[in-house]
């Protein structure tokens, strides 16, 4: 049995299904400033940012004399989105799969490279928000903190998160968290290969959703890509049957906790795993 002390999760693509959202407002956000925003573009660009896709509008920008600047566009696009995010939807089954992990005293929360305003605006209007309360760390967090250039894929925003939430280290590497006297893993939901990166680096077991054009990452230890896997992961979390199978911690490494949070990187600890890993789909 493998007993998960903590679950946490990414907001965008992971708990929201809110890419046709984000797709609407930049496209209405594109139009008021001049230039047109087509689906094949915003999909080539899907997951890496407003500024990404303000660089593949810039010849547009160009061409009509534009002075607008990155920051200009972003603060548009998100002014935009904030308009229509009371009609974003959750992924079908998270809101009760989170419920029912605060009902058995499992910790959980959001960690997001979104702006923490729209995030939780989002996670409020699916009813997700009340289930973490103060468990949440988005740019904002960060930034308070001096740690804005720490955001994923470093490893830090779920490190911090982990120990705000009183989950400590431990020298066993079969539990290596405890929380209020109870030894076990922490679990990690992502969507973005960066995001999984930063769960992997963490230590915690990674689950990513693996849809539209961003691919699967490949260490990640488990992939969901039907809501019939999604619902195998929840039942195998709540058996204690999820597993490392990627990036694991080698025994004689410190704890996090006696190491300072700011760490810019722990990867160089890390070994991988020579066995093989089970998804719970063909990759």
């Amino acid at each position: 049995m493998v007993n998960i002390v903590a679950v946490l999760f990414d907001v965008d693509g992971t708990i929201l299904k809110n890419e046709d959202l984000h797709y609407e407002a930049t496209k209405i956000a594109s139009e008021k400033l001049g230039v047109d925003l087509s689906y094949e573009l915003w999909q080539a660009n899907l997951g890496k940012g407003h500024p990404v896709v303000f660089e593949a509008l810039k010849p547009k920008f160009d061409a009509i004399g534009s002075t607008i600047s990155v920051t200009e566009f972003c603060d548009s696009c998100m002014e935009e989105y904030g308009k229509i995010i009371d009609r974003v939807p959750a992924r079908k089954g998270m809101r009760k799969f989170i419920e029912g992990l605060n009902a058995k005293g499992k910790a959980t929360g959001a960690v997001t490279n979104a702006i923490s305003e729209y995030a939780k605006k989002g996670l409020a209007a699916v009813g997700i928000m009340p289930f973490f309360g103060r468990n949440f760390v988005g740019l904002e967090e960060l930034n308070a903190i001096g740690m804005l250039h720490m955001k994923k894929p470093n490893p830090y925003p779920y490190d911090y998160m982990r120990s705000f939430m009183g989950v400590t280290d431990t020298h066993d590497p079969n539990a290596p968290y405890e929380r209020y006297g109870k030894k076990g893993h922490v679990a990690v939901f992502e969507d973005s290969t960066g995001g999984v990166e930063a769960g992997l680096k963490s230590g915690a077991i990674t689950i990513q959703f693996v849809e539209g054009p961003i691919p699967a990452h490949p260490d990640a230890d488990y992939h969901i890509r039907t809501q019939e896997e999604f619902e195998q992961i929840q039942t195998m979390l709540h058996q204690g049957l999820l597993e490392k199978r990627g990036l694991q911690r080698p025994e004689n490494k410190l704890p996090r906790d006696r190491r300072p949070l700011g760490v810019q990187s722990r990867s160089s600890s890390y070994a991988i795993v020579d066995k093989p890993r089970v998804a719970t789909g063909p990759r």
